[in-house]
């Protein structure tokens, strides 16, 4: 699989009106599976950069599936309830029913760098130590941890850079938490 084929086969999708519950999210992924098969159905709710509540990433199993899901655009649908409460409702029968507009259209979201870019995958690659004195974790260590016990030095190098400039916090006798972080 090439990076161009995974492109074609990729598409992001925009739902109006917005999503209000896990049920017309997942409706999205009902629909767009009359298509073909959907090998990668994402919400854009909690990307780590530009969340956005009404956007979604699909990637099919074949261009073919992909074309026909753009070519249908926009699909238009109705859920029906009789729990649901919203502007864009009407009542018909006793039963709410609320119409949506499914937008799809190519997208340029770049796979590969979404999964090896730390700062979308906070996993991938080398972690980055971050230095004691900026670190709440690393000054909780230094309170509780003797420097010279016989597991000291080890635990003292939770972040890897071997002890150096571990030294200038080893001096401070009490590092005060900050506000921000102190559960109630």
């Amino acid at each position: 699989m090439t990076v161009s084929d995974l492109a074609r086969r990729s598409l992001h999708l925009k739902l109006y009106p917005n999503p209000t519950t896990f049920a017309h999210r997942r409706e999205v992924l009902r629909i767009i599976s009359n298509y073909g098969e959907v090998s990668m159905f994402r919400s854009l709710k909690y990307h780590p950069i530009s969340p956005t509540g009404n956007a979604f990433a699909v990637i099919f199993d074949t261009q073919a599936s992909a074309q026909a899901a753009l070519d249908a655009s926009p699909v238009r649908y109705r859920i029906i309830s009789d729990q649901f409460s919203s502007s864009n409702s009407t009542v018909m029968d006793g039963n709410k029913i609320q119409e949506f507009a499914l937008h799809i259209s190519p997208t340029s979201f770049s796979h590969e760098k979404f999964l090896t870019s730390r700062f979308t995958n906070p996993l991938h690659g080398p972690f980055f130590p971050v230095h004691p004195h900026n670190s709440l974790i690393g000054s909780s260590l230094m309170q509780y941890i003797k420097s010279n016990s016989l597991g000291g030095p080890g635990l003292l190098d939770w972040d890897t850079d071997r002890g150096r400039g571990i030294a200038r916090v080893r001096n401070v006798r009490y590092m005060k938490t900050p506000a921000t972080m102190i559960i109630e």
